[in-house]
């Protein structure tokens, strides 16, 4: 087993993989892939599979519920109606804020979901990285949805959100949690001696590049100039749950079976809290820490 550094803390990470690139911090419990390929930006078809997967239903209660959430914040903090979205895919968080009366911008990666946003709603959208936009003390709200776990460097990218905002300004985003999936993905990895890996591989694996412990996320952001924070683990299966098993290699009969069973079990609230969701507001002095 290799030995390798924790970005977040830089501790001894412990590889418990046949190919040396994915590990867990025994200090702060951060779970890394290590693989150094880059990311994929979900061009043309890729782009068009990854929108027809969503679950679109519950992608849009979230939405709303999000929205809603930032509407009161920065109202009670006198701010502006205003929100930038981080990574913004196929437009419709921006299209819901405008219709509740926010102004809206937004970056992406993905030429195609750019082209999208711009055809199908007006928006222009800048694509490019958010760290290389140099904002300062200008946006009342930053939001990203399942963008951390993507990010080739989470500590400047949410350092650069924390010195875009005014004070007051809100940080919303969720992003993978580590829960009992992974650590039945480990067992069955270890067990198997890597012959079973498509869980693990499918939950940090490619573009997936990290899953937070609740330890690790507060360390990042705190170190990232948050003290002002909520941090609250939820469900959060934003793909069409056969769509979790097909694309780890299961018949699509069979992954539409176990698929039907995991959404009775989701309206009994039964399966694991699988995201954490995060809300840090900026302020200008010291106050209590986040919980």
């Amino acid at each position: 087993m290799e030995m390798l550094k924790c970005e977040l803390c830089d501790s001894e990470v412990l590889n418990f993989t046949s190919a040396p690139y994915i590990g867990k911090c025994s200090r702060c419990g951060l779970l890394q892939n290590f693989e150094t390929k880059p990311p994929s930006n979900l061009e043309g078809e890729e782009f068009s599979g990854y929108l027809s997967a969503q679950d679109l239903a519950f992608e849009e209660k979230r939405r709303l519920k999000v929205l809603h959430r930032l509407q009161k914040l920065l109202t009670d903090n006198r701010l502006e109606l205003s929100v930038f979205d981080i990574g913004t895919g196929s437009g419709l968080f921006l299209k819901d804020a405008t219709q509740m009366g926010f102004s809206v911008s937004g970056n992406e990666l993905s030429n195609s979901a750019a082209n999208l946003v711009r055809s199908e709603y007006g928006f222009e959208i800048f694509v490019r990285d958010f760290e290389e936009l140099g904002f300062s003390n200008c946006h009342s709200s930053v939001t990203m949805f399942c963008v951390l776990a993507h990010s080739v460097n989470p500590s400047l990218l949410v350092k650069s959100i924390q010195k875009s905002l005014r004070v007051g300004g809100i940080l919303y985003f969720h992003t993978p949690r580590f829960c009992l999936i992974d650590s039945v993905a480990i067992s069955l990895n270890y067990l198997s001696r890597g012959r079973i890996n498509q869980l693990l591989l499918r939950r940090v694996g490619g573009d997936h590049r990290r899953m937070y412990s609740k330890k690790s996320l507060k360390r990042l952001l705190i170190e990232s100039g948050f003290i002002d924070f909520t941090i609250k683990s939820e469900m959060g299966y934003g793909l069409r749950k056969e769509n979790y098993f097909s694309a780890m290699g299961f018949p699509l009969a069979i992954s539409k079976i176990i698929a039907q069973v995991l959404n009775l079990c989701s309206v009994f609230k039964l399966l694991p809290r699988n995201v954490y969701t995060v809300y840090a507001t900026k302020v200008s002095h010291n106050s209590s820490s986040g919980l």
